[in-house]
């Protein structure tokens, strides 16, 4: 059982990897309204209401690109 619980927590850091450069590829949508995790806290970033057809500004672990921007500062 060890090796499918390896095998699954491989997976999803592999999805949340994914879903962090593609959203470093859409900077653009760092400005929609979204929650994200924040050095323990849950955030809310963005100034713009977002579209009904758009795709998500954060990862399913909850990364966004403010928080990466907001530990440089």
């Amino acid at each position: 059982m060890k090796t499918w619980e390896a095998l699954a927590r491989f997976w999803t850091e592999q999805k949340e990897i994914g879903e962090r450069l593609s959203l470093l590829e859409r900077p653009w949508e760092e400005r929609y309204l979204h929650w994200a995790w924040e050095d323990g806290d849950l955030v809310l970033h963005g100034e713009l209401l977002p579209s009904t057809r758009r795709r998500m500004s954060t990862t399913r672990g909850g990364w966004c690109r403010g928080a990466l921007r907001a530990r440089e500062h």
